[in-house]
Parts: structure tokens; C-alpha cells; sequence
């Protein structure tokens, strides 16, 4: 169960990790896991549950989409750029 439970637990980091660009370790501590054996009936059947919270994130996480980022268009000096929306953002916040 436990190897189970990690294989569970690192897919989902690695699948988070391919859509956001995030780093691993950040992802893992936005997330708890854990799982429950059900009982049903009598006893000696059961399910796995698999528990996940999720806390919020103490910034933006934007979704890749197709290996580039989301992007929106600025107007910069005359001509149009497409940015990262997470920077501009980030850039919001900390002014």
C-alpha cells in the first residue's frame, strides 16, 4: 500500500509539474495526502480512498498550453508583445 500511495502521490506531482512549469517541491507543499481502507460490510471486503487536500498557493500558478505558456498580449512602445500573465502579476503584487 504504501508504494502504491507514493506511485499515486508522484504522479500526480509530475502530471501537476508538466501543465504548470512548477517546481516539484513547491507543488508537494501545496498537497497532503492520504489514504483510507473502507470496510464494507463484512469486513473483509474493502476500497482504497485517496484523500488529497489541497492548500492555496501563495501565487499564481498558470497553465503550459501545448510546451508554451499562456500568454496575453501587451502594447509596448508602439508595438504589441505576448507576455507570461504570471509575470505581469508578480509584478502587480510587488509594486
Amino acid at each position: 500500500e504504501k508504494e502504491d500511495f507514493d506511485s499515486k502521490r508522484l504522479m500526480i506531482q509530475q502530471l501537476l509539474a508538466s501543465k504548470t512549469g512548477e517546481r516539484m517541491d513547491f507543488l508537494d507543499s501545496l498537497f497532503s495526502f492520504r489514504f483510507y481502507k473502507i470496510y464494507i460490510d463484512d469486513k473483509q471486503t474493502y476500497i482504497h480512498l485517496l484523500n488529497i487536500n489541497v492548500k492555496k498557493s501563495p501565487r499564481i500558478i498558470f497553465l503550459k498550453k501545448e510546451d508554451n505558456w499562456i500568454t496575453m498580449p501587451k502594447r509596448l512602445n508602439g508595438r504589441v508583445e505576448k507576455i507570461n500573465p504570471a509575470d505581469e502579476i508578480r509584478k502587480l503584487l510587488t509594486s
